[in-house]
């Protein structure tokens, strides 16, 4: 819910962000194009939409969204950082004398 909050402050308390937005804050290593190939082909999970139909309209997303897929990323992350510390190598194979210095 914080995410929420703090993205609702830094886009003025709008709900929608225009996708430029978007790409210049969060993914801004990224071209206009490839950024939107990886929504439309679901690499990146963000719904995205036009507010009307015509061609020229503005693209964006909703904030509530992006807060989610943030929210999303950083528990993803946070899994996988969680596996990261409970996998320890098997050294039952070998000698004490010769065990690796180390956390493990």
């Amino acid at each position: 819910m914080k995410t929420l909050y703090l993205l609702l402050a830094r886009y003025d308390g709008k709900p929608f962000i225009p996708i430029d937005n978007v790409l210049e804050d969060f993914f801004c290593g990224m071209s206009k194009k490839v950024f939107l190939h990886k929504i439309d082909s679901g690499e990146i999970r963000l719904p995205m939409c036009r507010l009307h139909p015509g061609q020229k309209a503005i693209k964006g997303v909703s904030v509530q969204d992006l807060a989610d897929y943030l929210d999303a990323c950083s528990a993803a992350a946070r899994k996988e950082l969680q596996k990261k510390r409970t996998i320890r190598p098997d050294y039952s194979h070998v000698e004490p004398d010769h065990l690796p210095d180390g956390p493990f």
